[in-house]
């Protein structure tokens, strides 16, 4: 089964949004524009990019890479393919779907609303908690999930020089 690799960028943000229409702020379609074709240098042979500039394929070719890039257009005409986006969000499904892409071929609403569970940053707490007891140590400062802007203040003045993060950012967002 071939892939196909998803640069969307934006994926963390329209978890954060929560909803399926989520409009990403220019700078990140920007962005997302200019790396379209990062998925090229780690996908394996053989596998798929969607870009909005087919044209690329020339230079993918010439970088002697077995990558074939398709654009939208084609996205209905796929039946067999692993679908390996950057990130997964109801966003991303509702573009694809609107290119004609099987609704078969992604996540369903459940598998959804669990991926944006994992993708909150309180899922780091758990993991941290996990690496410290099979590592045998503390890391500090101790990730915590904060509801209040008291409770944001008061650990920030207990761990000087910390990072305060919203729940779903990416790219260094949301600091």
């Amino acid at each position: 089964m071939r892939e196909l690799h998803i640069f969307d960028p934006e994926s963390d943000m329209a978890l954060a949004h929560g909803g399926d229409s989520y409009n990403a702020p220019s700078w990140t379609l920007r962005f997302r524009r200019d790396l379209e074709l990062l998925p090229a240098f780690i996908a394996p042979a053989g596998s798929l990019v969607l870009a909005e500039d087919c044209a690329a394929q020339q230079w993918i070719d010439r970088m002697g890479l077995d990558i074939e890039i398709i654009g939208h257009e084609q996205l209905r005409k796929l039946d067999d393919v692993k679908i390996v986006p950057w990130g997964w969000s109801p966003a991303l499904c509702k573009e694809l779907m609107l290119s004609g892409m099987s609704p078969t071929l992604l996540p369903d609403a459940q598998q959804l609303k669990l991926i944006r569970q994992l993708s909150h940053r309180r899922t780091s707490i758990v993991v941290h908690r996990r690496l410290s007891q099979l590592l045998g140590r503390e890391f500090s400062p101790v990730p915590c999930e904060c509801s209040s802007t008291a409770q944001v203040i008061e650990f920030a003045r207990q761990h000087h020089g910390c990072y305060i993060k919203t729940p779903w950012s990416g790219s260094g967002r949301g600091i």
